[in-house]
């Protein structure tokens, strides 16, 4: 499984550990239209990574997953809409940075975008926060050793101080079988 997506799911269990607004309605990647009595809800999901080198010849990467938090609320008015959202994305954002569940899997906290909407198109006031959280993190990939190591060759050239020409060393030695 993809690391970000086992960073999703500690997410989603902290925030249903976390007694939210929400309750236990905080979907992983859901996809179908949330009805009002189905609100308030949180959808959580890990669309993208990005991984930076940290050198050359080792596949080892600092990579930040940005992980999406969508969470909504329903009021007959705005002030209450808008009370209710501030609530449940403070109460998200508690549960996410105060879980040392998630904070050991990671190295930081790279970054928290939040932004809020809201609308009155049905009877109901209906608040959205859109929070995006960046999280770093190492990666290390080990490399597929398809050939087993027989032996070992230590070849170098050395100049003595003074020396005109360079002394040559070369080792070559089996590896022990077990």
């Amino acid at each position: 499984m993809l690391y970000r997506n086992l960073l999703r799911d500690a997410i989603v269990a902290a925030i249903q550990q976390a007694n939210t607004l929400a309750g236990l309605s905080v979907w992983n990647n859901r996809d179908a239209p949330l009805m009002l009595p189905q609100l308030p809800a949180v959808i959580v999901s890990a669309p993208s990574e990005h991984k930076e080198s940290m050198g050359r010849n080792v596949p080892m990467f600092n990579t930040i997953a940005q992980i999406h938090i969508n969470a909504r609320v329903q009021a007959a008015d705005l002030g209450t809409a808008v009370a209710d959202l501030d609530v449940l994305v403070e109460q998200i954002e508690e549960a996410i940075f105060a879980s040392p569940d998630i904070t050991r899997q990671i190295q930081q906290f790279a970054s928290v975008d939040t932004e809020v909407d809201f609308s009155a198109e049905q009877r109901y006031h209906i608040g959205e926060a859109q929070i995006v959280i960046a999280l770093e993190f190492p990666q290390l990939y080990n490399p597929n050793v398809t050939t087993q190591l027989t032996d070992i060759g230590i070849h170098t050239q050395v100049t003595a101080p003074g020396a005109s020409s360079p002394i040559a060393l070369d080792m070559d030695s089996p590896l022990p079988t077990a």
